[in-house]
């Protein structure tokens, strides 16, 4: 990696960044949010589901957001590849 990139790569390494982190953060809040409306909105709706919804819940959400980060990580490795500030 260079010490520093050009001013017109740096913007738009950051530029690129920003908006993964702004996606990433939005989804996972979103994943978040649409889990915990579900039992707050529809309080008899897991009960009626029965356990295996429960369980599914409660090990679906943390699956998803390491998938998320998962993604996170490669997509921002590749933008760090195309914009040349990747580290030997």
């Amino acid at each position: 990696m260079s010490d520093s990139l050009p001013p017109e790569t740096s913007a738009i390494h950051w530029s690129m960044t920003r908006r993964l982190a702004l996606v990433v953060v939005t989804l996972g809040l979103g994943v978040l949010a649409a889990v915990a409306a579900v039992p707050a909105l529809w309080p008899g709706t897991l009960a009626t589901l029965g356990r295996p919804a429960v369980l599914l819940l409660g090990q679906g959400v943390p699956l998803a957001l390491a998938v998320l980060g998962l993604v996170y990580l490669l997509r921002q490795s590749a933008i760090d590849e195309d914009c040349d500030a990747v580290e030997d």
